[in-house]
């Protein structure tokens, strides 16, 4: 199924679930997410932790979070802290997701943009609440949650989640 075929699939389905809705009832009996027709390139590289700074200043993000073994941190800046279990950063449409991978070891994961690619890729925006604690930094959390369509004989057009991008913080809900 192409995007807009999809697109047109989703507001029939999204009208016919709105109460009052006098549209004969062939809905899927859920919302259907509004994606949007890009293509990105994700690249994962494993690296040790004496290099992680470096690599995250060279990213030169914009907005970020850091999971310490004892806290959450909003913050864009590089970490000075060794623990880290998990963070996250953005810098425009790129990102980078950062988990430790064992001991020393950090798998890297870089979100690049590009023009819709061969293989059909689209995304939908979510946007989460912060946690209390954090919220004096930002009242929501952005992300694109990313699908890949399928093209094998049993799901072909079925649109596959792939991966989940962060893409920054704000103090209001983006559509």
């Amino acid at each position: 199924m192409s995007t807009s075929s999809y697109q047109e699939l989703m507001i029939k389905n999204n009208r016919q679930l709105q109460p009052g809705s006098q549209q004969e009832k062939q809905s899927l009996g859920v919302s259907l997410p509004t994606l949007t027709e890009q293509g990105v390139h994700i690249e994962s590289n494993v690296i040790q932790a004496s290099d992680l700074a470096g690599v995250i200043a060279q990213f030169m993000p914009t907005s970020g979070w850091v999971c310490y073994r004892d806290d959450v941190v909003i913050s864009a800046d590089v970490p000075t802290r060794l623990d880290i279990i998990e963070a996250e950063y953005c810098a425009g449409d790129h990102s980078l997701m950062i988990k430790q991978y064992y001991g020393d070891e950090y798998l890297v994961v870089r979100f690049t943009p590009q023009l819709p690619a061969e293989q059909q890729q689209a995304y939908k925006k979510q946007t989460m609440l912060v946690r209390n604690n954090l919220k004096a930094h930002a009242m929501y959390t952005h992300y694109r949650i990313w699908y890949t369509q399928l093209t094998d004989d049993v799901n072909l057009g079925r649109w596959q989640p792939m991966a989940q991008q962060f893409m920054g913080f704000s103090d209001v809900i983006e559509t």
